[in-house]
């Protein structure tokens, strides 16, 4: 992603939390942690040009309900991405 406006965001099963990081000069512009419905209309008033959402891997390991509602919010947000033209990619951890 060669954007100057990245916002990165870790996702959760009701609330999630984002950084808007300006490439530029190294500086995080803006933070915002709500429920996910609201952090989706946050997006909306951004002017980020690249997304990042880290996304969950399960590595064999037995996951519950909350993971499998975080890998949908996941998929939401990498959807907004790109419906709005905006350079979007999955992250893990690793």
């Amino acid at each position: 992603m060669k954007s100057k406006l990245v916002c990165g965001i870790d996702p959760g099963p009701v609330e999630s939390t984002a950084v808007a990081f300006n490439r530029i000069t190294y500086e995080i512009v803006a933070q915002h942690s709500s429920r996910n419905l609201e952090l989706l209309a946050w997006l909306d008033t951004t002017t980020c040009n690249a997304l990042a959402v880290e996304t969950v891997r399960s590595y064999g390991r037995i996951v519950g309900d909350d993971v499998f509602l975080t890998c949908e919010w996941a998929g939401r947000f990498i959807q907004w991405g790109l419906d709005h033209n905006v350079d979007t990619a999955g992250v893990t951890r690793r």
